[in-house]
């Protein structure tokens, strides 16, 4: 970082009061760099799923995804499409539900390759075909093109490090004004409009629910305004 230094008689002003120095975050001590990330909280937040594809989702309604009960005609027909329907959560779900209800699921075959998908779940793979295909047809990146069944972002790391936890805890990280953490079931999608912290205790709850972390998390994170 830069650091300007004025000739002795040009004031240095804050707020109208003279001060020795500005740092970076405009007050008058400390330091001027960002806090130092804590080896302890490592693969412990993640961003939500990139879908890129509204058509890996049923719901009753968005035009662009499948009908819930399309859905459940096609578990019945083939209970193995069970296996790779999750439910799907959004901020929505985590902001306007006091139960965080959802009404929503989504396809989600991860890293499975294209022959293991058609195989086994030829019925799903005929629809994302269908309804989400074309638009990655259109995508400058290889990857979204050539693997047009997955998703864009399937955050592996978020994979392993919630394999076995009976549920997570998630905040909304959209434009959103309100920091509510919430605990939710681990076996779910969810969406890029989500942080997911892989905590299950109360403590941690607390602790992110915290003033002190709120204002630490409001100070340091970007904001629309």
């Amino acid at each position: 970082m830069t650091t300007i230094q004025f000739p002795p008689n040009i004031p240095i002003l804050l707020d109208g009061r003279p001060v020795e120095k500005i740092t970076a975050f405009l007050f008058p001590n400390g330091g001027n760099d960002d806090p130092q990330k804590l080896r302890a909280n490592e693969n412990k937040s993640f961003q939500g799923s990139i879908v890129l594809g509204m058509g890996f989702t049923f719901d009753d309604t968005n035009p662009e995804a499948t009908p819930i009960a399309e859905m459940h005609r096609l578990i019945e027909q083939n209970p193995k499409n069970a296996e790779v329907i999750f439910p799907y959560i959004g901020g929505e779900e985590v902001n306007s539900s006091p139960t965080h209800a959802y009404y929503r699921y989504a396809i989600d075959f991860f890293d499975r390759d294209e022959d293991e998908c058609w195989k086994d779940y030829p019925e799903l793979m005929a629809i994302i075909k269908e309804k989400v295909k074309p638009d990655r047809d259109k995508q400058k990146r290889d990857a979204l093109r050539i693997k047009w069944w997955q998703y864009a972002e399937k955050r592996p790391g978020l994979k392993r490090a919630i394999a076995g936890s009976d549920r997570v805890l998630v905040s909304a990280c959209g434009a959103s004004k309100w920091f509510a953490p919430t605990f939710l079931p681990a076996n779910c999608v969810f969406s890029h409009a989500l942080a997911v912290f892989v905590f299950e205790d109360y403590s941690a709850f607390c602790g992110l629910q915290s003033q002190i972390h709120e204002s630490w998390a409001r100070f340091l994170g970007s904001s629309l305004e």
